[in-house]
């Protein structure tokens, strides 16, 4: 490019978004290896607690024994019964 020749604004708009959008790449890329990436092994160690299987059993149990040939709002209302005796 000759020293004389200038860019157009457009031109210089263009250059500098592409600048830009490099750059947050690479800082987005960096984060990404410095932070998240450890915090997500970390947080891999350590699996979710599974619930109480025996509540549920007792739950299920609850609703196959009284609510199977309840209808309409009446399964609806024996299901919460069991919802608050068990869970």
């Amino acid at each position: 490019m000759i020293a004389s020749e200038k860019r157009s604004p457009l031109a210089q708009l263009v250059l500098f978004m592409i600048c830009l959008s490099l750059v947050g790449t690479f800082v987005a890329g960096a984060h990404y290896y410095v932070i998240d990436i450890p915090e997500q092994k970390a947080i891999a160690g350590h699996p979710p607690a599974n619930p109480n299987t025996d509540i549920l059993e007792k739950y299920n149990a609850c609703v196959s024994t009284f609510c199977y040939d309840a209808v309409g709002e009446e399964y609806f209302k024996c299901l919460y019964l069991c919802k608050d005796q068990w869970l």
